[in-house]
């Protein structure tokens, strides 16, 4: 499956006018499930996807509840519980969901499913 930096690569190309390839060697979007959560951390996930306009998709896929933390000493005794508020710098999101909303913000044809890169070459055409 296309890598999430890759696709948000695109992503932030397209915002800007570069359009792009992406090469991915798997046959379809459907050809494998793409499942985990991912911590989106506020310095360098968020950045990125602030980049790619994709702010608000992002935040609907946030998991609530998901930044609690609970610290608890060897016999079980709770030393410290600190609810999820939403202030928390790394939300959670399914890894899928997170790919799916970059696919769908991509047009058409940006991925080219089936497809594996054999090399490379420096174009002079880049402004």
């Amino acid at each position: 499956m296309p890598a999430l930096g890759g696709l948000t690569l695109a992503r932030v190309l397209h915002v800007h006018g570069i359009p792009s390839t992406v090469y991915e060697a798997e046959s379809s979007p459907m050809a494998r499930v793409q499942g985990g959560m991912l911590d989106i951390h506020d310095y360098n996930g968020q950045l990125a996807v602030e980049a790619a306009g994709l702010m608000d998709e992002f935040h609907g896929l946030i998991l609530e509840g998901r930044q609690q933390l609970r610290l608890v000493d060897r016999d079980g005794t709770v030393l410290l519980d600190k609810a999820d508020d939403g202030t928390g710098g790394r939300p959670e999101v399914q890894r899928g969901e997170l790919r799916q909303i970059l696919l769908d913000s991509l047009p058409a044809g940006t991925v080219r499913w089936g497809h594996k890169v054999s090399g490379t070459a420096v174009s002079s055409n880049i402004p």
